[in-house]
């Protein structure tokens, strides 16, 4: 009766050996492959750190391919100087060097730049559009402040009225460092369904207080919108 009782505490003891919970601190190095035999439907690894793991690599996102995802690209519209309207009271900058160079941009009085395009027909519209506008600054001005700001962006719908946005009105453009002759100055805004006709301005009040730059010029005008 003794010998029966000493088993059935031993076998007892045994049973609960094999379902134990497995906790340890710090490192754990293993030299072969780490496998789990959970079934779907539970999580095989659960991390509270969200730090990416190098050489970590996942065949799919969501059930995806990298190939089921579209690679987007920009597309690009250049505005030449010769499609760009300069408005000035005093003086017509349209001679052959400020032809060559870029519309002026007069130390005194307001100019006025005005530019159009239609909208391409590749266009994810409505989406963001980056105006770039690039202005060269003479050396001979030195380090200044020219008082230039985007003033409109209007909208000529496809058989429409016209939309009138107003963007980056009090946005002044960057400081002219010395030395840095050329600086980008960028206005977004939403790009229009294609077909539409698109009109941008942007003046220089050169009698501004704070504007104290000599004439500067346009170099380059580029618009960057999402492409389908």
């Amino acid at each position: 009766m003794s010998f029966l009782t000493k088993t059935f505490i031993f076998l007892g003891l045994s049973v609960c050996a094999f379902t134990p919970a497995l906790a340890a601190t710090g490192d754990i190095s293993a030299s072969g492959s780490l496998k789990s035999s959970v079934s779907t439907g539970t999580p095989p690894l659960s991390v509270n750190s969200s730090t990416m793991v190098p050489n970590l690599n996942a065949d799919m996102l969501d059930d995806m391919h990298a190939s089921d995802f579209a690679l987007r690209t920009d597309g690009h519209i250049s505005i030449p100087f010769a499609a760009m309207k300069v408005i000035h009271p005093s003086s017509d900058p349209w001679d052959g060097n400020s032809y060559f160079l870029g519309p002026l941009l007069f130390a005194s009085g307001t100019t006025e730049v005005t530019a159009s395009f239609v909208v391409p027909g590749d266009v994810d519209a409505p989406t963001n559009a980056n105006v770039d506008i690039k202005i060269y600054n003479p050396t001979a001005n030195g380090a200044c402040q020219a008082a230039i700001t985007t003033n409109f962006f209007w909208f000529y719908p496809v058989g429409g009225v016209r939309v009138a946005y107003v963007f980056n009105d009090a946005n002044p453009f960057p400081v002219f460092l010395s030395g840095n002759n050329t600086i980008s100055h960028r206005a977004t805004t939403t790009m229009p369904s294609s077909g539409s006709t698109v009109t941008l301005g942007f003046v220089r009040n050169g009698d501004e207080a704070a504007d104290n730059c000599g004439d500067v010029r346009i170099v380059g005008m580029e618009i960057t919108y999402q492409k389908l």
